[in-house]
């Protein structure tokens, strides 16, 4: 089946969101997605996002995902590194994801796309020097998509931030890019 702009050979959607409660928060999101066609007709797409929460004060909680979706790719790395820690008082997450996809033309694996996926959950490291110097409540996002094709290219971006004085800042942001 010859590609065209109309049918895609990759679609890959990175991304993830952040949460943190307390009296000081801070949440940051940070994704990026490229893609580009190589010789011979090779698509190949790469990105990454990172996220962090952090939350200080009485009762403080934090979480932070991230994620790719891939579709059309022949073979694809995924690496998500979770972090999760602290007390009701200083809570701490992160999370990163970062991949590679490939699609070669005229080619199919056998049994469908070769796909590794790998996840790590590790306790949060605490700060070494007693405490993170965080006040107020912060929210943050960036979102860098980058697409180099000879055909075709879809790019969507959804980034939302929130914070609320005292109490929380949550990010969220994905990135889609098609080719």
């Amino acid at each position: 089946m010859q590609q065209t702009s109309a049918t895609p050979s990759i679609i890959a959607v990175v991304g993830g969101d952040a949460r943190a409660t307390g009296t000081d928060t801070l949440a940051t999101g940070d994704v990026t997605n490229n893609i580009k066609s190589l010789g011979g007709g090779v698509t190949v797409a790469s990105g990454e996002a990172t996220f962090a929460a952090e939350g200080t004060g009485s009762g403080a909680q934090a979480s932070a995902h991230s994620g790719v979706n891939l579709t059309g790719e022949d073979v694809a790395f995924e690496l998500t590194i979770n972090k999760h820690g602290g007390s009701s008082t200083d809570a701490s997450a992160g999370s990163t994801t970062k991949y590679v996809a490939v699609d070669i033309p005229g080619w199919t694996p056998p049994g469908g796309p070769i796909v590794s996926d790998t996840v790590v959950n590790l306790p949060y490291a605490p700060n070494p020097s007693g405490g993170s110097g965080l006040s107020g409540n912060v929210a943050h996002n960036t979102v860098t998509v980058e697409g180099l094709t000879a055909g075709g290219l879809g790019v969507a971006v959804e980034a939302q931030a929130h914070a609320v004085g005292g109490h929380l800042s949550a990010v969220s942001a994905w990135a889609l890019v098609a080719a």
